[in-house]
């Protein structure tokens, strides 16, 4: 009996777990198109790449709430394309977001644009890349 017990617990276990993996959200491209996506994925590498002042921290899609991202403000760090971004992480909250405007780039919040998204909709699996997308909201 004890063994039984056991067996499913761990079976229950794994299946929380499991069940947290899948990550959904909207992404709305550079068009103004919004599609609802589930089981969202970066392609490229593991994590995002965001740079706050001349600190580059990797963050996992999971991580993520908000991100805003504008090309119009942009910079390269070792053939690495960042574009401006507004982003808020679901443990920190808001980061500074990057604006056009101001003189301290201590301040200034980039995102690196050399990933793509791959997420399922309703009717296929689609790849967009992160310099593609004009905002991203996961749940």
């Amino acid at each position: 009996m004890t063994s039984f017990v056991k067996y499913y617990a761990g079976i229950f276990g794994i299946a929380l777990m499991c069940g947290g993996c899948s990550i959904s959200g909207s992404i709305t491209d550079r068009a103004h198109f919004e599609i609802v996506a589930q089981d969202m994925k970066l392609e490229d590498e593991q994590t995002l790449r965001i740079m706050h002042g001349t600190t580059v921290r990797e963050v996992p899609l999971s991580g993520i709430a908000d991100i805003e991202i504008m090309p119009e403000i942009s910079t390269v760090v070792a053939s690495e394309l960042f574009y401006g971004a507004r982003i808020v992480l679901k443990n920190e909250g808001a980061l500074s977001s990057a604006q056009k405007n101001s003189d301290s780039t201590s301040e200034r919040v980039y995102l690196s644009v050399n990933n793509t998204i791959r997420a399922k909709t309703k009717d296929a699996t689609v790849l967009v890349p992160l310099d593609n997308i004009f905002r991203l909201t996961i749940k």
